[in-house]
């Protein structure tokens, strides 16, 4: 299709032409050259006047047998412009040239796949810039699965837990149109253990010059002084060994820093660990710092990244990539100050690529990041960007954006980003549909949806997803979703922390099971007695217990179903608990968002007498009011 014409100048990179039929920024047009048959340019400004519209091209290449040059002559002017033909652009920009690689979505308005080169981020890094809201998180995880794909091991700095979901498929039917299925990931997730985590443990060895990175507060002098000689003839130690040699030291500044290693002991993250389980094919080892507090985070990300990259160094791990989140936090621009990890997140981005270890810079605010670390990235995923200052920043430290791609930063639309580093010219990629759920959402408070069933609500999420109830039914119509009213209590029981559910409705609690709760406080002394000798002897006969005198206890527990009689045999009833209460501990936890239901159940139990109960079997620390989801299919 023939666009329009060339006017006015032009030279060897530019040229413009006289619009005639539709034209839009950053079109990929193909021109005819005497000297190399056809060139490839992309239309970067479109301007309209009351008698014309005029476009301007910027020049990609042209092809000089199989390799991509630049013209030495210009265009000639009235020459026609057509629209680029999907496989002359493939050929002038190579995009499917590494088949191997990792598949990031079609190029803007076209439906060629996109590909980054694998070996060129493992050896040369990757940035991914965006303002907060416009897909960065997306994106990213995106990556993550072709990362995984392809059996890389994978080390995610996650501040705000937004990678864990991907351990769950996605079932968004858009993925039909990239060709791809719902997948899973297999994830490590090591966090804070009050969310039901599994804990992280740092190595606990040390040499003396990373000992002070770790320091909570800035040494003086004195103290470093006293440091150094307490260690002068070790080369690694424990804190519990430095503890020692310091307070062999004659020396009264020993007893502050003494106390400071008791206070880093105290945190529970130092131990003897294994690294090497960390770095598994095809596995995603995500640290979630979601509730650590900064001070804390920045030691986990300094000794965690320290110490894989001499492993890495040593090549006692294999080749790995690592993803830094919100990486302003942890190597910030040096007129930012300095944090606990911006020494060793320099270090990998200037010599990681020697041993196999690669790394992703993940920012949402571009112009705090550590100018040298950026700068080491060859390869950027720029999404949309709108601070004046954050859009420098991404100016400066890439190669090949001029004024013109700088404006279409601040215009992207969510979901497209600009890729940089593949090939010569940036290019516009429309981001393909994660294979695992996303979880990077924000929290949304307020909608515009005006309905009577729609709120903001403390909930559980359902142990069930949509999926499961369409393969547990047939003809399944339509998925319901109704609330249960609920406590999530924590609590201790011999010594032991407690995270409960507590359903409001039947007086039952939650876990992968469900159990009602025996209300046993107002029952007959023998009633009781009789409850006991069922938990004991598991089961019993009718004629037994008859025997030990529990005529009337026996007509009264069957008519409130505690106890059950199949065939004159007597046993406890399934449905309520009478085993050991932490059997109902959960790794649930409630989450706030604006949930659409069909139905709200009203509480058949107060909050008071859930409290009394429950109080006579734990020590209950906090109560928090929730409800719990569920799900629930509707029949043709």
């Amino acid at each position: 299709m023939i666009l329009g014409r060339i006017v006015g100048k032009v030279n060897t990179r530019e040229f413009g032409f006289k619009v005639e039929d539709n034209a839009k920024i950053f079109d990929y047009i193909q021109v005819f050259h005497k000297d190399y048959d056809y060139v490839l340019g992309q239309i970067v400004e479109i301007e309209k006047s009351n008698s014309e519209t005029l476009a301007r091209c910027k020049i990609i290449g042209a092809l000089d047998q199989d390799k991509v040059i630049f013209p030495r002559t210009p265009l000639d002017p009235g020459t026609e412009v057509l629209i680029a033909e999907d496989s002359f652009i493939q050929k002038v920009i190579r995009l499917n040239e590494d088949i191997k690689g990792a598949f990031v979505g079609f190029l803007d308005g076209k439906k060629i796949p996109i590909y980054l080169d694998l070996n060129n981020l493992l050896t040369k890094h990757l940035a991914v810039l965006a303002k907060s809201g416009s897909g960065k998180s997306y994106a990213v995880g995106v990556l993550l699965e072709e990362i995984m794909d392809k059996n890389i091991p994978l080390l995610v700095i996650d501040p705000h837990g937004e990678y864990t979901s991907m351990q769950f498929p996605n079932t968004d039917p858009s993925l039909e149109e990239f060709g791809l299925k719902p997948k899973s990931y297999n994830l490590e997730i090591y966090g804070d253990k009050e969310l039901g985590l599994r804990s992280i443990k740092l190595n606990d060895s040390f040499n003396a010059k990373d000992i002070l990175q770790i320091f909570p507060v800035k040494l003086s002098a004195n103290q470093q002084n006293l440091l150094y000689a307490a260690v002068r003839n070790k080369k690694q130690f424990s804190l519990e060994n430095l503890k020692q040699l310091i307070d062999l030291e004659e020396n009264n500044a020993k007893f502050s820093l003494i106390n400071t290693l008791e206070y880093l002991q105290s945190l529970d993250i130092f131990s003897e660990v294994n690294y090497q389980s960390m770095f598994k094919p095809g596995t995603a080892t995500i640290i979630n710092l979601k509730g650590i507090s900064p001070e804390i985070q920045e030691i986990i990300v300094f000794k965690l990244l320290n110490d894989s990259f001499d492993l890495k160094k040593k090549d006692s791990i294999a080749p790995f990539f690592s993803v830094i989140e919100e990486a302003h936090q942890y190597c910030p621009e040096r007129s930012f100050g300095e944090t606990k990890a911006s020494k060793v997140i320099r270090n990998i981005a200037s010599e990681g690529r020697k041993f196999g270890m690669g790394l992703a810079i993940v920012s949402q605010r571009p112009a705090r990041v550590d100018k040298s670390v950026l700068s080491q990235c060859s390869t950027q995923i720029i999404l949309k960007v709108t601070n004046p200052n954050d859009v420098k920043a991404v100016s400066n430290s890439i190669e090949g954006i001029d004024s013109y791609t700088e404006k279409e930063i601040i215009n992207l639309p969510i979901g497209t980003a600009m890729v940089t580093g593949i090939v010569d010219v940036p290019l516009l990629v429309k981001i393909r549909t994660r294979k695992s759920k996303h979880g990077g959402d924000a929290v949304e408070i307020f909608t515009k949806e005006k309905s009577e069933n729609l709120d903001f609500l403390p909930v559980i999420n359902s142990n069930l997803t949509e999926k499961d109830i369409r393969i547990m039914y047939d003809n399944v119509r339509a998925i319901k979703t109704r609330l249960r009213p609920a406590l999530f209590i924590e609590g201790e029981k011999d010594d032991k922390e407690l995270n409960l559910i507590f359903d409001l409705v039947d007086s039952s609690l939650v876990s992968h099971e469900k159990k009602k709760v025996p209300d046993i406080r107002r029952l007959p002394r023998e009633d009781i007695s009789l409850l006991r000798h069922l938990y004991k002897k598991n089961k019993a006969s009718i004629a037994d217990l008859k025997a030990l005198g529990f005529d009337q206890s026996l007509n009264r527990l069957i008519n409130s179903s505690l106890i059950i009689n199949k065939n004159s045999q007597i046993t406890l009833s399934s449905e309520y608990l009478f085993k050991s209460i932490s059997t109902m501990n959960t790794s649930r936890k409630i989450s706030y968002k604006t949930v659409s239901y069909e139905e709200k159940i009203k509480p058949k139990i107060k909050k008071e007498d859930a409290i009394e109960l429950l109080g006579n079997i734990i020590d209950i620390k906090t109560i928090k009011e929730c409800y719990i989801i569920e799900l629930y299919p509707e029949f043709n």
